[in-house]
């Protein structure tokens, strides 16, 4: 379990993540972000924090996701004050069929928001999860998402 990244107190934190796979390649990836130092008070209280991350297996696109979390867009601790913490969890590859399965399953029996679920088969699976106060963290059971999934999906048919 990667360490998630801690969006301390006037924090300004950017990262880019291009990943380019071979065809047949496999990827485990999770990137997580907490609300801050909770015991010193500082609930989303970084001053930016901006992350995009993008896939592509066998020169085709699979995945262009980008985060931008600011006060300019809205005070924080009221827009996100009741998550803990935001995370994407990616499986892909021919590798990780079983995993991605066991995940959807796990994933299905979490309350959604908004409601919608999608079935995997034999596609990337893409999570996107927020952590509400109180449930551990994510991956803590070891379950690979913890409780308020925010969307479960497949990537787009033929990726």
């Amino acid at each position: 379990m990667p360490d998630p990244t801690v969006c301390f107190t006037d924090a300004c934190y950017s990262q880019r993540q291009d990943i380019q796979l071979a065809p047949d390649a496999s990827l485990v990836l999770m990137d997580l972000v907490n609300a801050g130092r909770s015991a010193n008070g500082e609930r989303w209280a970084c001053a930016s924090f901006s992350s995009s991350l993008r896939v592509h297996q066998g020169g085709r696109a699979l995945l262009d996701e980008r985060w931008l979390l600011e006060p300019l867009h809205g005070h924080l601790p009221e827009r996100l004050g009741r998550f803990d913490a935001l995370g994407t969890v990616l499986l892909i590859g021919p590798a990780l069929a079983a995993a991605r399965e066991a995940l959807s399953a796990r994933a299905g029996a979490l309350p959604v928001i908004p409601p919608r679920r999608a079935h995997l088969l034999h596609q990337p699976a893409w999570v996107r999860g927020a952590h509400p106060p109180g449930g551990g963290h994510f991956g803590g059971d070891p379950a690979p998402v913890g409780p308020g999934v925010v969307g479960l999906s497949s990537l787009p048919p033929g990726r």
